[in-house]
């Protein structure tokens, strides 16, 4: 390998005046190479070889604490939003000090009201276990596009509550929690409103809906909109709680205008709280449809059997 390294390095020099440490290895202009001494796994500092730490939007300093770093990451991004802020901190904090593996992972920071996004990619010095050398290079312009792809294949175009597709990655990262609950929920006469008034005022009702349920949202607790005024939860706490956010919502949704319209719009709710956490999402329908048969604008709930 040497003998490849010095022939190529000898042939670039001579034929294109190119350095293979300077002008290749160290040479990328968006990119920090880094070293780090991670024997003491309490205290770990990175320290510059190459470049300069204002290249991924820190200070020009010649070492810099890794805990430094981690308190400017910037959770308000879409990945955080879609994972949650508390397993989006955890990954992020086990990638940076699992040194037992190669590191590549990407998170942002905001550092004197400026975002950068950072890809660490990182590997231990075989000849020294102890140092473990990373590159850190300023991919902002690539996850600014590609957030912005994620976010929309995350949510609804039209209400941006998350969409089916996230309902269920959610689910499977969450169904085991304690105390889930799912919410499916249906607006009463949907059609006749959009037959009689138009879609721009049937869209501007799922626009208002959308806007009720949002400000019911944690950080794991979410609503999501499958489709047509079909929409789902998953929240978790006490049943008491959740049926009191339920019957919120049943009046709140009643407050909801539209011109020309004096019946009060409604919307039906079926909730199932898990036991077996077997398919709820359909037990969750099947207990909307029996609201819808028993009169709409109500609420039925079952636990799970």
């Amino acid at each position: 390998m040497k003998k490849h390294f010095s022939d190529a390095s000898l042939k670039l020099k001579k034929t294109y005046n190119i350095d293979v440490v300077d002008d290749i290895l160290l040479g990328k202009k968006d990119r920090v190479f880094l070293y780090a001494n991670i024997s003491d796994k309490t205290q770990i500092t990175l320290h510059l070889i190459s470049n300069h730490f204002t290249l991924i939007g820190l200070d020009d300093v010649e070492s810099m604490p890794i805990e430094t770093i981690l308190s400017h990451i910037d959770f308000d991004n879409r990945y955080a939003e879609v994972a949650g802020i508390k397993t989006y901190k955890k990954f992020i904090y086990d990638s940076f000090y699992n040194f037992d593996q190669d590191m590549n992972f990407t998170f942002p920071i905001i550092y004197k009201n400026k975002r950068t996004w950072i890809n660490f990619d990182g590997f231990k010095v075989e000849k020294n276990p102890n140092i473990f050398a990373i590159f850190a290079s300023n991919i902002s312009k690539l996850m600014e596009k590609e957030e912005a792809i994620y976010d929309k294949t995350h949510k609804d175009a039209l209400t941006h509550l998350f969409n089916k597709y996230t309902f269920d990655f959610h689910y499977g990262l969450r169904y085991e929690l304690d105390d889930i609950h799912i919410l499916y929920m249906d607006l009463d006469d949907f059609k006749i409103i959009n037959d009689t008034y138009g879609h721009h005022i049937g869209n501007d009702v799922l626009v208002a809906f959308a806007d009720i349920l949002r400000s019911y949202d944690t950080d794991i607790d979410r609503f999501y909109r499958l489709g047509g005024d079909e929409f789902i939860g998953m929240h978790f706490g006490k049943t008491d709680d959740i049926l009191k956010m339920a019957n919120d919502i049943l009046e709140r949704v009643r407050l909801i205008k539209i011109p020309h319209h004096d019946k009060p719009i409604t919307v039906s709710i079926g909730i199932i709280k898990g036991v077996m956490r077997h398919d709820m999402a359909k037990k969750a329908d099947e207990l909307l449809y029996q609201a819808k048969n028993q009169g709409k604008n109500q609420i039925v709930f079952a636990v799970e059997s």
